[in-house]
């Protein structure tokens, strides 16, 4: 059987964005019951990501594509992980990644609106870091400043998840 190549890897809003606006309806079911498509998976955080990316080296059923879509860490800040943690996780991800000479389309955390402050501030911190990185295999894809001025008109009711028209203006950045 030839494994499945992985282009994209994320969270819920990186699965939505494969759904609705790439038509992609092959998801499946992983081990804990999470929706998926590829490695876009509801929940999912950047160390889970990072950990299911390393396996995509041996022999698994999926292999990683010389090209990433990668969205990931609402999910981290959410549970209140640590700064550290997170950027850690991402530094061994991109590191893995750069290691394969895989081209990382890498896209910032977008703005929250049902999130505290702390929440909000964690991100921006975050998104500071991944706009500093200095990779030679990352584009960097700026969610989080296209949807900062009028973050209500792009996200769903729970402040956290893409609404249509943030999916539409996400796939507008990546083209």
């Amino acid at each position: 059987m030839n494994p499945i190549e992985i282009r994209y890897g994320g969270d819920s809003n990186l699965r939505k964005y494969l759904t609705y606006i790439h038509n992609r309806h092959d998801n499946y079911k992983t081990s804990t019951n999470k929706i998926a498509i590829e490695l876009a998976i509801g929940g999912q955080t950047v160390g889970q990501l990072q950990k299911r990316i390393k396996r995509c080296r041996s022999k698994y059923v999926f292999k990683i594509a010389k090209q990433i879509t990668i969205m990931i860490g609402t999910n981290d800040i959410l549970k209140n992980y640590s700064f550290s943690i997170m950027k850690n996780g991402m530094t061994r991800m991109l590191t893995q990644l750069k290691k394969s000479n895989v081209l990382v389309k890498l896209i910032t955390i977008p703005p929250i609106i049902s999130g505290t402050k702390i929440h909000k501030n964690r991100i921006l911190y975050f998104n500071r870091f991944l706009r500093k990185l200095k990779y030679h295999n990352i584009i960097l894809i700026d969610l989080h400043k296209s949807l900062r001025d009028d973050p209500r008109n792009y996200l769903e009711r729970d402040g956290i998840h893409l609404n249509h028209k943030g999916l539409r203006k996400l796939q507008e950045i990546m083209t």
